[in-house]
């Protein structure tokens, strides 16, 4: 009886492994949305490719997209009026020096996340839809 166990826990352990999907890790698609910096400290909002790549060591070495999002209110970057950067290898940068009176530091609070290729065999896939 003992040994009967043994191999079932054996034989369930392979299957286990052997049916368990294996993911990536590297990010693919989009990212989450991200929010390492404040307006309030430095002299304006970055949320850059570099401090989230230090944060998230898992995203890509190249996107090739970006979104951008006031922080909390889900507006998109292009929408909020103010003088900023926001591209997939530089990410989020607004200078608060750019946007005096706008927000209680010049630049509003910003979300980034980026757009990773899918890697598939020798070639990259995937649209930036979102």
């Amino acid at each position: 009886m003992r040994k009967e166990r043994i191999l079932l826990f054996i034989f369930l352990i392979l299957m286990l492994i052997v049916l368990m999907p294996f993911t990536s890790a590297v990010i693919e698609g989009w990212s989450n949305w991200y929010d390492y910096s404040d307006p309030s400290s430095g002299g304006g909002d970055y949320e850059t490719y570099d401090v989230v790549k230090s944060h998230v060591p898992t995203l890509c070495n190249t996107p090739i997209g970006v979104g951008g999002r006031t922080h909390g209110t889900h507006n998109d970057w292009t929408t909020t009026g103010q003088t900023m950067t926001c591209t997939p290898t530089e990410g989020l940068i607004c200078n608060n020096a750019d946007n005096p009176g706008q927000g209680i530091y010049g630049c509003f609070e910003y979300d980034v996340r980026f757009f990773c290729p899918t890697i598939c065999g020798s070639g990259i896939v995937g649209g930036l839809e979102q």
